[in-house]
């Protein structure tokens, strides 16, 4: 190679001392060629030099795994910092689940100083075709090469959910799992339940949670599914989102209206493991319905399992029967998921849904019994002493919680407005004994 570049020197002086025009031409042109070749070497130098003295940290909010909580933590805590009231581009960003908000960077670039280190934020918005949410990126780079420094900045401005606090989480449009809300937890204590009922509840859950390995080894599916049903107001909601808190899972909700098979596949497939699915009054869908109630608007072309009605086999776009049992079976992956599913009138559900092997557990939740009343009393008023004697007739629970919203004030009110028997109901007749009366 060097050999070469002395060969083409030798030639061009031999050419400049003969042709001193022609020479200048060369030397011409054997410069712009240089100067073509080196053109980007100061960027790629700059890039390389900027690579090696910064370190950068991506968030979007774009994701089902939290991180949208993570951008909107990050957005509220740089508003705090003093470099922000210097941004010129601004953005409207929500601060929490209730319609707070505040004003805080837009897209563009903004600065500010941590630990001594000056830090550039670069927020630019993403694609989002497929989702009602217009989604953004940010990218915090700064000036230093410590991991340390952005852990520090990452804990000191991360979302912490306080220990109080249940995830409230929906399937969006966008086809993730994204926090709807956060709502507080729920002591298991304050649910009040058959006992017999609640025990085999706990039993249940405890058992499935212990016996992974049992169900891999077997090749079993790894899920767990519940039905609940009973009448309005019994409180099957409130039980679920009790059994929630008390083994710190999320809640992922989801109502079937509007659920294609593919989605609904979809939405099962992500959800986190350790989280309860909430399937509300499923009864709504015509899908899970038995088949004699969907006669009545149109009749089935089949009668296995999973038949469903004329319109859905033609319309791709609706919630089958057929689909609904192929995901509850296992054919995606559910991955230690434990979905409940609540109804009013399970009378209304095909038994195809409801056999051994799709449902592990089907419980009826009942109204208070005189057990449960004598509990629910005892837990919001622990000081008083129910009078002996008394027996209260069966009472949805919401109604005996309204009874006490009302009358929190005045026990004895209270207790004079719960439904119970007539003390002439209570008297146990006394049984006389007839003397013989012997003639002599």
């Amino acid at each position: 190679m060097i050999q070469a570049l002395l060969d083409y020197y030798s030639q061009f002086m031999t050419i400049s001392n003969s042709s001193p025009v022609i020479a200048s031409v060369i030397a011409l042109y054997g410069a712009g060629v240089v100067t073509y070749l080196m053109r980007n070497v100061p960027n790629k130098l700059w890039e390389s030099l900027t690579r090696q003295l910064t370190t950068s940290l991506e968030l979007t909010n774009a994701g089902f795994d939290g991180s949208d909580l993570q951008f909107k933590s990050f957005m509220e805590w740089y508003q705090k910092q003093p470099w922000a009231r210097m941004s010129r581009s601004l953005s409207l960003n929500s601060k929490n689940y209730e319609g707070d908000c505040f004003v805080g960077a837009g897209v563009g670039n903004h600065y500010f100083l941590y630990k001594g280190r000056i830090f550039r934020i670069e927020r630019s918005r993403l694609e989002s075709s497929g989702s009602n949410m217009e989604k953004h990126q940010i990218i915090i780079k700064g000036l230093t090469r410590s991991h340390a420094i952005i852990e520090e900045l990452v804990s000191e401005f991360r979302f912490k959910k306080e220990d109080d606090e249940l995830y409230v989480k929906t399937f969006s449009d966008g086809n993730e799992w994204q926090t709807h809300s956060v709502i507080a937890k729920r002591p298991l204590s304050t649910v009040i339940l058959n006992a017999e009922d609640k025990a085999e509840l706990i039993r249940q859950i405890d058992d499935f949670y212990a016996s992974e390995q049992w169900y891999r080894e077997r090749g079993i599916p790894y899920k767990l599914t519940i039905v609940l049903y009973g009448k309005p107001g019994t409180g099957k909601s409130s039980l679920i989102r009790a059994l929630a808190s008390h083994y710190e899972n999320n809640l992922s909700i989801i109502n079937l209206a509007g659920y294609s098979d593919e989605r609904f596949s979809r939405a099962m497939a992500a959800v986190e493991k350790r989280s309860f699915v909430l399937i509300e009054d499923f009864d709504s869908s015509t899908a899970v319905k038995t088949r004699e109630s969907k006669k009545l608007s149109m009749p089935s072309i089949s009668g296995d399992d999973s038949a469903g009605s004329l319109s859905d086999i033609f319309d791709l776009k609706s919630l089958t029967l057929s689909g609904v049992l192929n995901t509850l079976d296992g054919v995606v992956s559910l991955n230690g998921v434990i979905t409940f599913m609540t109804t009013n009138h399970i009378e209304k559900i095909d038994p195809a849904l409801l056999r051994k092997g799709r449902v592990d557990l089907i419980m009826e939740i009942k109204y208070f019994q005189h057990a449960e009343v004598c509990q629910y009393i005892q837990l919001m008023f622990p000081d008083q002493v129910i009078p002996s004697g008394i027996e209260f007739n069966p009472i949805p629970g919401c109604d005996l919680q309204d009874l006490f919203k009302v009358h929190r004030d005045d026990f004895l009110t209270f207790l004079s407005h719960i439904p119970h028997k007539p003390l002439s109901d209570r008297v146990v007749p006394i049984r006389t004994r007839v003397l013989e009366v012997k003639e002599h």
